[in-house]
């Protein structure tokens, strides 16, 4: 009895270790796309964009893109590039469980013109 118990212990350790494992390397992919994918961006458009990232306990990742009114009118289809971007660079996420989401940010005030 005490074999076969062991053996139930080790097969759900094992269990919950590969998963935490998983998770664990799609979190740390994710907190690098989140670093690297504004610089890309850049190098796209020409515009460094903002970009949040979020993740959810079972899997879900949030993906927020924002740029200006008049970039968004200019890039059409900015959301396939930045899916393109995460199955070339980061093909271990899951686009099927990821959110990507662009919007258009505010307009600044004019404290920025001097």
């Amino acid at each position: 009895m005490s074999k076969s118990r062991i053996t139930i212990i080790v097969i759900i350790a094992a269990v919950a270790g590969f998963f935490s494992y998983r998770f664990i390397v799609r979190f740390i992919h994710f907190i690098k796309l989140g670093q690297t994918l504004p610089e890309y961006l850049r190098d796209m458009i020409g515009v460094k964009p903002s970009v949040h990232c979020s993740v959810a306990i079972p899997g879900k990742y949030d993906l927020k893109v924002g740029l200006a009114k008049d970039i968004l009118q200019r890039e059409k289809d900015l959301k396939k590039v930045v899916e393109n971007y995460i199955k070339d660079f980061y093909p271990e996420l899951p686009i099927d469980k990821m959110e990507i989401k662009v919007y258009e940010l505010p307009e600044k005030s004019g404290e920025d013109e001097e």
